[in-house]
């Protein structure tokens, strides 16, 4: 009774734990899965799912409504007292008698907030690791291994092998590469290899003359090892090399019959110890499996005289099954043999793609990863041996992750994602997501107060490079506002920004055979109107290709970004000046030495605040800043800015204000002078989401939307009294000393019943009934939040 009245909890929690906020998302993707006879869990890159294997029944759940410490949930793993372990980019967390918990003593004890792929060693330790830190748990005690100690440059932890009583740390030197283990848009693996002992970290290979380093492009093969007796072998694209105690030499081990070890396919070693992998002819023609026994050192080739000549792919079950499979077939290898079976066999049609099978409670399950039949969503898992099927809940976008959009005021979106740097975006039709096609450049989204959604990036013809238009839809069908110059060679809308019924754009088209002429329009969304300035009746200013060879470079002083104030002035920026332009009364400004992707005007401040953000990536450290009341220029560093997390980007939105995000969650409105003040998002009681925000924005409803790792969220009355929800110190609540190293004393003229901190995470580390003095001593170096009533104060712990 008592696990069933948990289990209703659960449910209610999951309906009504964050009901003000509202979230979209899309569950195609699968990363792991386990089930404890009961209930599927499957993990996702947004949360996980739990499906209820009797009544068929699913819950979605994140770190929102669950006790999940992170959305991506990176392994289960089953453990001998049939509870189940779960790492993830926040931590860990457990389920016991199908309740998630992270209360056990291996998740509060876990010494780091990123726990990534999980690894059992002979002896029954578990290990992990997070970007710089290997992590061992023995006999109820964790211990870590700081690879930072040694590596002094920028990398990332990738994977890990156990080869006895060593671990095998192999980590992408970011230096070379941006690979990293999560947000990739493509895998180019630099991989690096530390030996950790129970000692410590016993040697580090990092350079060529030290271990074969693979020093060139690795797009789509992989870096992998594998042991036999006291050897090790490591397979990268120039071959197979074997390191024994002390140096590493080339193995010719795998060599047979003229066949290569196929580039994509990782080393496997099955329950014997052999060491397995495909090989392929060199023309690609034929593929199949081959194994080395570690007793007798002989190579043997397996399914060469198949029906299917392109068997590529190797996987091994947690039994000790070894799986091969391609397009037609699979074939398992038990203790008997190879056994063959068509998809079909196992009532999947041609027409669904899927992964390698794994094991969960003893069946066989495939992820459908594409498909052309409805009966097969991509995000379901089957099962090959009962063929029961767990499709997720409908997805309601095109993306799991949101990393950038813009909602209209019927609610239809536009929407780019984390799956592919190369995705396009989709926009929402009423029935569908529609790619958006022929579109280039660096597409700038925004709302306006119309209810439409504007957008740059439009070709007028495919494979050209002229895209003059701001575009919206209606329905299935795309609307392009023509910005005007279409009459001339190549013109390009390079940024735009909205004020009521006003686009302004910001564009530049060619002039003669070396020279770019830039030009500003103006169009009145409520009567058509449309005024265009160039050189030839405007200050707009023109400026010349630089030539090299037969190439020709825009210069960087071309004017990139527009942003308009509150009396109808537009700015225009470039690297030589800063425009103000409202004919005739222009003026020019210089600028500081920076480069500026974004202006944005912030009406409360009366000031323009540069973004050096491009495609997530921040390119300055710097917070620019101009007053235009004093008509100067000003900076302070992102680290004094106000941020509590790692700064992600700002930008004004529709109310015509500044805000920004961090990567802890936290929305924040700039508050002048660069600074910017937290913004209560009441989530669960907390001031902030506890992950990263990649996106932003306010509709003309006014409803808030966050794009996030989970999906879109959406709140539709938090912004109905905006300065109530902002994180300051008032006349109400004083907390002194601020900072504090072991006492915080509250001063307050008012009642206060229950007080509650949270860290910068959001997670609560005290909870008591008021008190005019709280021991705040035990609490590690940082920022916290005192959470009294309905209001929240920031204070330091030094």
């Amino acid at each position: 009774m008592k696990l069933l009245i948990k289990f209703l909890f659960l449910v209610i929690l999951t309906n009504i734990a964050f009901s003000q906020w509202e979230l979209r998302t899309n569950y195609d993707n699968i990363r792991q899965f386990a089930s404890d006879g009961n209930k599927m869990y499957i993990g996702r890159n947004n949360g996980m799912t739990v499906y209820d294997l009797n009544t068929k029944e699913s819950v979605n759940l994140t770190s929102l409504n669950s006790e999940l410490p992170g959305n991506y949930i990176n392994t289960l793993m089953p453990m001998p007292d049939n509870t189940i372990l779960i790492s993830t980019n926040g931590g860990l967390a457990l389920i016991e008698n199908g309740i998630i918990t992270k209360d056990k003593p291996i998740c509060t004890s876990y010494p780091d907030n990123d726990a990534r792929d999980l690894y059992k060693d002979s002896s029954g330790n578990i290990w992990t690791f997070s970007s710089h830190k290997v992590h061992k748990y023995s006999n109820g005690i964790w211990k870590t291994f700081d690879l930072s100690d040694s590596v002094k440059y920028a990398f990332d932890l990738s994977k890990l092998y156990i080869f006895g009583d060593k671990v095998w740390a192999l980590f992408n030197d970011n230096t070379k590469t941006d690979t990293k283990y999560y947000f990739s848009d493509k895998i180019n693996e630099y991989i690096k290899i530390s030996i950790i002992a129970d000692t410590g970290i016993v040697r580090t290979f990092q350079t060529i003359e030290e271990f074969p380093y693979y020093d060139m492009f690795n797009y789509g093969a992989f870096v992998s090892l594998a042991g036999a007796n006291e050897d090790v072998f490591l397979k990268n694209l120039n071959g197979v090399y074997v390191y024994n105690d002390s140096s590493w030499t080339m193995s010719y081990t795998f060599e047979i019959n003229s066949l290569t070890l196929v580039e994509s396919q990782p080393l496997i070693t099955d329950k014997e110890g052999n060491i397995w992998c495909t090989a392929s002819n060199y023309d690609h023609t034929i593929a199949h499996p081959i194994c080395y026994d570690i007793k007798t050192g002989i190579v043997t080739e397996h399914l060469k005289d198949a029906d299917d000549k392109f068997i590529y792919i190797l996987s091994i079950l947690d039994d000790g099954t070894i799986v091969a499979y391609s397009s037609k077939f699979f074939y398992f290898k038990n203790d008997t043999g190879w056994i063959k079976y068509t998809s079909q066999d196992f009532g999947i049609p041609d027409s669904v793609y899927f992964s390698a099978p794994r094991l969960a409670d003893g069946k066989r399950y495939v992820i459908v990863t594409y498909s052309y039949n409805s009966n097969f969503i991509p995000g379901s898992l089957y099962c090959l041996d009962d063929r029961n099927i767990i499709t997720p809940l409908k997805s309601n976008t095109p993306y799991y992750a949101i990393t950038q959009f813009g909602i209209k005021k019927d609610g239809k979106g536009i929407f780019k994602g984390r799956k592919s740097k190369y995705e396009n975006l989709y926009y929402e039709s009423d029935s569908t997501f529609i790619e958006l096609d022929n579109a280039t450049g660096n597409i700038i989204v925004k709302p306006s107060q119309d209810g439409n959604v504007y957008f740059t990036g439009q070709k007028r013809i495919q494979n050209s490079s002229d895209r003059p238009y701001l575009t919206t839809w209606e329905g299935d069908s795309l609307i392009k506002i023509d910005m005007g110059f279409s009459d001339k060679n190549y013109p390009i809308v390079e940024d735009f920004d909205i004020k009521d019924n006003y686009l302004v754009a910001l564009g530049n088209y060619e002039y003669g055979q070396d020279s770019l002429n830039s030009y500003l329009s103006i169009y009145n969304t409520s009567t058509g109107e449309l005024q265009n300035f160039d050189k030839s009746n405007s200050c707009m200013p023109d400026y010349y290709y630089r030539r090299q060879d037969i190439y020709l470079y825009p210069m960087d002083t071309l004017p990139t970004s527009v942003t308009v104030d509150n009396d109808m002035n537009v700015w225009i920026y470039s690297n030589e000046s800063l425009i103000k332009f409202n004919p005739p009364n222009n003026k020019f400004y210089e600028t500081p030495n920076f480069s500026a992707y974004q202006l944005y005007f912030d009406s409360i401040s009366n000031e323009i605040i540069a973004a050096h953000v491009l495609n997530n990536y921040v390119f300055r450290n710097n917070i620019y800043f101009f007053d235009i009341g004093t008509e100067k220029w000003d900076s302070i560093a992102v680290t004094d800015a106000g941020f509590i997390g790692n700064y992600i980007t700002h930008k004004k939105l529709l109310d015509n204000n500044v805000w920004a995000c961090d990567d802890l969650g936290y929305l924040y409105k700039y508050a002048g002078k660069g600074h910017f003040t937290p913004y209560n998002l009441q989530v669960n009681g907390k001031p902030n989401l506890g992950f990263r925000i990649n996106d932003f924005s306010i509709d003309a409803n006014n409803y808030l939307h966050l794009g996030t790792d989970i999906g879109l969220l959406t709140n539709k009355s938090i912004l109905t009294g905006v300065e109530d929800n902002t994180i300051a110190e008032t006349e109400q609540i004083f907390l002194m000393p601020n900072p504090t190293s072991d006492y915080l004393n509250i001063i307050s003229n008012n009642t206060i019943g229950k007080i509650e901190i949270f860290s910068a995470l959001g997670i609560k580390v005290i909870e008591t009934e008021y008190k005019d003095k709280i021991d705040v001593s035990r609490l590690s170096t940082g920022v916290y939040f005192l959470k009294a009533g309905d209001r929240v104060y920031k204070f330091m712990k030094i």
